[in-house]
């Protein structure tokens, strides 16, 4: 057996994300509150169906108290970088009213992560809105631009001097996808007209935070902020490789849902790409048109949600993004599963492409793992086990699993072994 050791470039980003709703509960306030959905059960017709739906978030892994320990482990798995976000609707409980304490809450969390020498990735939209942003509409009303823009600018006067990375919007393809087409996250709609104008209200508010972002931070800080979004990507592939008819279907998915975000925010308002990678498309033609094929129709490797595990294609992904000739960093790539070999072979797999995507000239300068903790996953509650740590959900004791000790090693190592 020959073995090789790929070394990852100096200085490289190594680190886990998270985000507040799935880790820190339910605040009573957003739009995934069981609060909110009695109390616009009879005004918004949707909130009657996540009752019943939705699963109750509770107190998930009850972070938001006990982040100190979370931190601790972080630095105990060798994580230089974290990944987090805010959660919006704590700041701003009541429209135009800035709750001081979730704020200073939020400071002392940034500042415990500075005392550590950890980089931040801060977010400030994943998924969950303001109650009272969603009795308006949420991001089907042209307003939410406005008021997201507003929170932006006011984040970055209050923390600018503390987050290293910006990140506006989580997802936006994903967001659109599950909760105004396919309607199974909030707000549970299924209309394509909803989705489209969405997903562009979204692009203008990333646009516009970008520059007040950079106008802050620059007027009250004197320091340039880096600014941009996480991007859910997929590799596509056809089953037919050569027929020119199904590479051109291709190359048109792979603008649109990789790339499109990008283009209708303008390709000026990013200073870095950032990506999360679970797994590829396949697409298969029927008739003048095409089909996504499920995952398990060929017996192949899967995760527990369903997802196939494909670790090329985080390479694909990669290659593609390069010619936008910017920094990336893989912002999420986990996989939901009870097998902890499992879950280090897909670490190291999707690394080991990860390295051979650099080599070959994308400018890839840091990883995170999805997620930390075992957390809530949105519609599925908490099923799916993404996390290197466990969590009691009676005792909220966490406990260290077998993978975390891998990546560890990975990290202080900068780089991991090819046995072949």
């Amino acid at each position: 057996m020959i073995k090789k050791f790929l070394k990852f470039p100096d200085n490289f980003f190594w680190g886990t994300a998270t985000s507040a709703h799935q880790i820190e509960g339910d605040c009573g306030v957003n739009d995934w509150s069981p609060n909110f959905f009695i109390k616009y059960k009879n005004q918004l017709p949707w909130c009657q169906d996540a009752l019943a739906k939705i699963p109750a978030v509770g107190l998930a892994c009850d972070h938001y108290n006990r982040y100190e320990e979370d931190f601790a482990l972080l630095q105990k798995i060798n994580n230089n970088t974290y990944r987090l976000s805010l959660e919006w609707a704590r700041i701003e409980p009541v429209k135009g009213v800035w709750d001081k304490d979730a704020l200073e809450h939020y400071r002392q969390m940034l500042i415990s992560l500075k005392n550590k020498n950890i980089k931040i990735f801060l977010t400030l939209h994943h998924f969950t809105n303001p109650a009272w942003l969603a009795a308006e509409g949420g991001w089907l009303n042209p307003k939410a631009v406005k008021y997201f823009c507003r929170y932006a600018k006011f984040i970055a006067e209050e923390f600018g001097n503390l987050v290293d990375f910006w990140l506006t919007v989580n997802e936006p393809g994903s967001y659109v996808f599950c909760g105004y087409l396919q309607g199974f996250w909030v707000p549970l709609q299924k209309s394509w007209w909803q989705g489209l104008r969405v997903f562009c209200h979204l692009a203008r508010a990333h646009r516009r935070a970008y520059r007040l972002i950079h106008q802050t931070v620059k007027n009250k800080f004197g320091k340039e902020p880096l600014v941009g979004f996480a991007n859910d990507v997929q590799a596509y592939a056809n089953y037919v490789k050569h027929r020119f008819l199904d590479q051109l279907h291709v190359y048109l998915v792979y603008k649109i849902s990789n790339h499109g975000f990008y283009i209708l925010s303008g390709k000026k308002s990013h200073d870095f790409l950032a990506l999360n990678y679970y797994f590829p498309v396949r697409l298969e033609r029927r008739g003048l048109l095409f089909g996504q094929l499920g995952n398990i129709d060929e017996d192949r490797r899967t995760t527990e949600t369903n997802w196939l595990i494909h670790p090329h294609g985080i390479y694909e992904v990669l290659m593609d993004l390069s010619v936008y000739k910017k920094p990336i960093y893989i912002t999420e790539n986990g996989i939901a599963t009870n097998d902890e070999d499992l879950r280090e072979r897909f670490i190291h797999e999707h690394l080991e492409e990860t390295y051979y995507a650099i080599k070959a000239g994308a400018d890839v300068r840091g990883y995170f793992y999805w997620s930390l903790l075992d957390n809530y996953e949105w519609a599925e509650g908490y099923r799916p086990k993404f996390g290197l740590i466990a969590v009691d959900p009676k005792t909220q004791e966490r406990q260290l699993k077998k993978s975390a000790f891998y990546y560890t090693q990975i990290i202080k190592e900068n780089g991991l072994w090819l046995d072949y």
